[in-house]
């Protein structure tokens, strides 16, 4: 319908926001659109999903599936896709790491858990990295953790011009 969710064209006051690169306000039809499991009962979440959606943090399907546990290998891809939205360029480590589980992963997926593997943000564990798995409370509370140091150290590449490097892996805790 035209209904405030349903599919219809936005305005010019929208098109501004969903168009703006740094957007805190988008308007709620423009998730809603995309994702066709999210009503408008799914209010509390709709705006965080949304700014989700313009920096594409999560691939996009039909379905957004909001009480779905997320896996780890779709956690390192949306903390690197975090990361490019800052224009924060995580740097590939000289020598990849060796889990035994990601040979039937893509190959973007990995170069973006070297890039957490590199950053200490995402290091697995004996050789393994479990892409399949969910995530525990505490690996995310680490997780954002290790996110927020990185950021927090880290100059954008639009400030400097230069490539970010980040702290030393050896020195984070293994997650």
């Amino acid at each position: 319908g035209n209904g405030l969710f349903g599919r219809r064209v936005l305005n010019r006051n929208e098109r501004h926001h969903v168009d703006s690169a740094h957007a805190r306000v988008l308007p709620r039809v423009f998730v809603i659109s995309a994702y066709k499991d999210l009503t408008g009962k799914d209010a509390w979440y709709i705006q965080p999903i949304a700014l989700c959606q313009v920096h594409h943090i999560f691939a996009v399907h039909s379905l957004f599936l909001p009480q779905q546990r997320i896996q780890r290998l779709e956690i390192a891809r949306a903390i690197d896709r975090a990361f490019i939205t800052r224009n924060v360029e995580l740097s590939l480590p000289e020598i990849s790491p060796d889990y035994k589980d990601l040979s039937s992963v893509s190959a973007d997926a990995i170069v973006y858990t070297g890039k957490l593997y590199n950053a200490g943000i995402m290091q697995g564990y004996n050789n393994s990295f479990r892409p399949e798995d969910p995530l525990t409370r505490a690996e995310l509370a680490r997780i954002l953790n290790v996110t927020a140091q990185v950021l927090q150290t880290q100059k954008s590449i639009s400030e400097t011009g230069e490539e970010i490097t980040a702290p030393s892996p050896s020195a984070l805790p293994r997650v």
